[in-house]
């Protein structure tokens, strides 16, 4: 059975957030990790007689399929996506399969093509997305996730777009962890640096933070989740972080017609320098991912 009353009232959310103009990713998984109990997924699944999660298997692979197109048509019903009109722009298939594909071997491969597959099968008109999985099957989008994936990503497919859907802006702790501080400056950094890479969408992870309520957190993490994002769990912006990317966001969307529509040209210039040209403009980036005297600049 299924449970989408009060605070599981995922389509009461998605208006809401539509009502601000706001857009949506949706991460139908249905494992979605998230640091959350189980990874999200039900404690029932145990029980299905020769069952093996997250694997080229039968009985998990039905279940998967089962929640999967329900999830989608409660979507479709709402007009949620934005094919329809809504502000569903993604959707996301499993969830950073790829920090365990090998222990699978060939089976994973062949879950994911899998996966893919039955997710384009549902036929929502937005694009659907793999996090951390470079090798997405067929049309599928596979992103980064991390702290500076402009240097770090390398898509596989070039006729894909470049999507980062996880810029952590800090770290989970759990029990026992020190501080996982991150600095308002490397956040802007990293993002213009993306952008200037090839980047098309940055999404921050987390943006706000919150409790984790009763059990619903994972093994060992704090109740007080992401509590250095930019806003935290009452609303409340925090600085610097807030003001910093605000400017920043104000900027990156003066030149988004250049970054997004123009075409790009990227020339290392030796000792760590680089240009990044995009032609609609008269605009270039000169980028430094070296440190000198104690500075990144961009």
């Amino acid at each position: 059975q299924f449970n989408f009353e009060g605070r599981n009232d995922m389509i009461k959310f998605l208006k809401l957030i539509q009502s601000f103009g706001m857009y949506a990713i949706v991460r139908i998984g249905p494992f979605i990790q998230g640091e959350w109990n189980h990874g999200a997924l039900p404690y029932w699944l145990r029980e299905i007689p020769h069952i093996i999660f997250r694997a080229n298997n039968e009985p998990y692979k039905r279940e998967m399929e089962k929640f999967v197109k329900f999830i989608v048509q409660m979507l479709k019903d709402e007009n949620m996506f934005a094919s329809q009109g809504g502000h569903v722009i993604l959707a996301q298939i499993e969830n950073e399969y790829g920090n365990i594909k090998k222990d699978h071997i060939t089976e994973g491969d062949k879950y994911l093509e899998w996966a893919g597959e039955m997710a384009l099968s549902t036929n929502i008109g937005v694009p659907w997305i793999m996090c951390k999985q470079s090798t997405a099957p067929g049309v599928v989008i596979p992103t980064c996730n991390g702290r500076h994936c402009g240097d770090t990503w390398v898509m596989k497919d070039e006729n894909k777009p470049h999507l980062w859907t996880e810029n952590w802006t800090a770290q989970f702790r759990a029990f026992g962890n020190d501080l996982a501080q991150r600095s308002a400056e490397d956040i802007a950094y990293s993002v213009l640096r993306f952008f200037a890479k090839g980047g098309t969408l940055v999404n921050y992870y987390m943006y706000y933070g919150g409790t984790n309520f009763g059990r619903t957190g994972a093994s060992y993490v704090l109740t007080g989740y992401y509590d250095e994002g930019p806003v935290d769990e009452y609303g409340m912006p925090k600085a610097p972080k807030y003001g910093h990317l605000r400017d920043l966001h104000n900027v990156i969307k003066s030149y988004s017609r250049a970054f997004l529509e123009g075409k790009q040209s990227f020339e290392l210039l030796g000792q760590g320098h680089a240009t990044s040209r995009f032609l609609r403009k008269s605009y270039a980036w000169l980028s430094s991912p070296t440190t000198i005297q104690g500075r990144t600049e961009l």
